[in-house]
């Protein structure tokens, strides 16, 4: 993985490219670029979070962490090795006129912190679920002995 950009728009965010073309065949490659933002974690979403149960709240931000990261990937497969170069190139500037606009934008910090608030907050919740059930494993009470089954 070698890193072709590093970018600090502001706020804390770091945008980092990295190029992670691998050869499929002969002369063939898969192109293939990340694009990963970190940025801390909005203390103004925190804030401004409503959940009544504290001891939820609490477990999904111990599991997000003090940190967002949002990546995306773009890649062309089976590119003929004359072409590598181009391909890299145009997928890079469209990361560049695209995903650093979207970035860029001041409500994104915002819907991804609420994301992802979303998903592990569900993940929290099945996980209190799961741990209410009766272990699958423990064994029911009974004759250890089969035998009992066997007489005339």
């Amino acid at each position: 993985m070698e890193l072709i950009e590093r970018i600090e728009p502001a706020d804390g965010m770091v945008v980092t490219i990295h190029d992670e073309s691998k050869r499929v065949a002969g002369d063939r490659w898969l192109v293939k670029i990340r694009c990963e933002a970190t940025m801390p974690l909005p203390r103004s979403c925190v804030e401004a979070l409503v959940e009544e149960d504290g001891a939820l709240k609490a477990a999904v931000l111990a599991r997000l962490g003090d940190r967002l990261t949002f990546a995306v990937v773009k890649e062309r497969n089976f590119i003929d090795a004359r072409e590598k170069e181009a391909v890299l190139t145009g997928l890079v500037d469209n990361v560049r006129q695209n995903v650093l606009g979207y970035l860029a934008s001041p409500n994104f910090p915002g819907r991804l912190f609420a994301n992802r608030y979303a998903k592990l907050r569900e993940s929290c919740l099945l996980e209190r679920h799961y741990q209410g059930l009766p272990k699958a494993d423990e064994e029911e009470p009974g004759p250890a002995d089969f035998s009992a089954l066997f007489r005339k």
